[in-house]
């Protein structure tokens, strides 16, 4: 593959491809690796150096070295080397599941819902004219609430309402988390650290039922799309798995 964006793709199926363990160990090796790269003028390592001594210690040919000519060997280790500093300079591009495979799941998902709401869809309709809904349905245009649910340890355990629009992000949601639940006066949630300074816990977003199963967002994600695309699913605020690192 030479076209720079199609190894990209095909390096990130494949990171999602790795056990959530060796996915975890490689992103915290690739994040070590780029302090490295980014302290060069002290070190002298640039990406190249850096790809060029890890990349036999991931990438091991399969033949018998004394069976490679020189030739070969030469080339097997800079496709690795290739390979490896593809990794280190663009390892942020590779731990999000792609677009195109959320949507397959929530089709998926979808298609499987729909078999049984065929079965009761006639039941549905004669409890609507035995009872009809009375609720107030939201105005067209009018910009839907959510109710987000907060787990986070023994921090918090709560609700909060939040306002979408289009240009609401993830991002903004949390920050209304921290400043509502956790930086308030009346609440002072934070952890003291040795020097004063107080750190919260590392939270995201989740998505999770309706036509997926549970999904970490990403903090760019547009909430009002998110939301049209599974309004039955439902929003969750908890600790990431890797911990409390500060805020």
């Amino acid at each position: 593959i030479t076209e720079l964006r199609q190894k990209l793709h095909m390096l990130n199926l494949l990171v999602l491809l790795l056990p959530e363990p060796n996915r975890s160990t490689l992103k915290a090796l690739l994040e070590f690796l780029s302090k490295v790269v980014n302290r060069e003028k002290k070190n002298r390592m640039n990406l190249w150096a850096v790809a060029t001594i890890m990349a036999p210690n991931l990438f091991l040919h399969k033949a018998v070295p004394s069976r490679l000519t020189d030739g070969t060997e030469k080339g097997q280790a800079e496709k690795a080397a290739d390979v490896m500093r593809l990794l280190i300079r663009y390892q942020d591009l590779l731990w999000t599941i792609p677009n195109f495979l959320m949507s397959q799941v929530r089709r998926l998902n979808e298609n499987s819902n729909r078999r049984y709401q065929f079965y009761d869809r006639r039941i549905k309709n004669l409890l609507r004219k035995i009872q009809p809904d009375t609720r107030e349905k939201p105005a067209k245009n009018s910009e839907p609430r959510r109710t987000i649910k907060i787990q986070v340890a023994d921090l918090v355990n709560s609700t909060m309402e939040f306002q979408l629009n289009i240009n609401s992000r993830t991002s903004d949601l949390l920050t209304q988390f921290y400043r509502q639940f956790l930086r308030s006066p009346e609440n002072g949630k934070g952890k003291m650290r040795r020097n004063g300074s107080v750190g919260y816990p590392d939270c995201a977003l989740y998505e999770v039922g309706g036509n997926i199963g549970e999904h970490c967002l990403d903090t760019e994600t547009h909430l009002l799309d998110l939301y049209n695309s599974n309004p039955g699913g439902e929003w969750i605020i908890k600790m990431k798995p890797n911990g409390g690192r500060g805020q």
